[in-house]
């Protein structure tokens, strides 16, 4: 297997450390709520589980970063333009420093930390550009088109970027981005970035498998060819 290929493989344990982290997490802190406590909240100093779930986070950026490097590569082979790899894998490295500078409870400023993740919200966007019209990851291109926009709609509402809309939703259902709602605010958006990120590195791996494939085959029929 392409070294390339099996680094890219390792992406999809983004989504089993993230989540599995929170669910253990969860099982093994008394009282804990899902629903209205942040995850964040596991990993708090003093927390039981403070250690283990920084760990975590340290692993699930770094695994990002990589994921961001191989992409680029694995991109390029596949015929992306040079402008929109970088800046999907800029994205996707943004989010992993994050992730680990989030996890190494870093004093750097929040400003720029909040851009940085941010940032992981255009990389769906930059990696549809990349991957243009290649149907052997139409799939992954649906769930990255369904990711963006699911996100841009949770950031508005969270956000509050159109009053009136927050308005009209609180007079017909009542207050939504509520307090005792945190927990289940931050799963619905861990939703649109996890994920994808998971799938990206099979997606792009059997890319580059399949193409090693037919590059094999064509070699091997040349060969006959000529033979004959």
């Amino acid at each position: 297997m392409n070294p390339i290929s099996l680094l890219l493989r390792l992406g999809a344990l983004i989504p089993v450390i993230y989540y599995g982290v929170i669910v253990w997490g969860a099982l093994t802190t008394p009282g804990f709520n899902y629903m209205a406590q942040s995850f964040d909240e596991l990993g708090k100093a003093g927390a039981p589980t403070a250690k283990i779930f920084a760990d975590a986070m340290i692993a699930v950026g770094g695994l990002a970063v990589l994921l961001a490097l191989t992409g680029l590569l694995a991109m390029r082979r596949l015929g992306a333009g040079m402008l929109s790899a970088i800046l999907a894998s800029l994205c996707i490295a943004g989010w992993g420093v994050w992730m680990i500078m989030g996890g190494l409870h870093s004093t750097t400023d929040p400003k720029l930390m909040q851009a940085m993740g941010l940032a992981i919200h255009a990389a769906p966007l930059f990696l549809l550009w990349a991957l243009g019209g290649r149907s052997d990851v139409s799939g992954f291109k649906g769930l990255l088109t369904l990711s963006f926009l699911a996100g841009l709609a949770l950031l508005a509402v969270m956000m509050n970027w159109i009053p009136q809309v927050a308005a009209m939703l609180k007079q017909t259902v009542g207050p939504i981005v509520t307090a005792d709602k945190a927990g289940l605010w931050q799963f619905a958006y861990s939703l649109t970035i996890v994920p994808w990120l998971g799938l990206m590195g099979l997606a792009l791996a059997g890319s580059l498998d399949a193409r090693a494939r037919r590059a094999a085959n064509l070699s091997r029929t040349s060969v006959t060819t000529f033979s004959d």
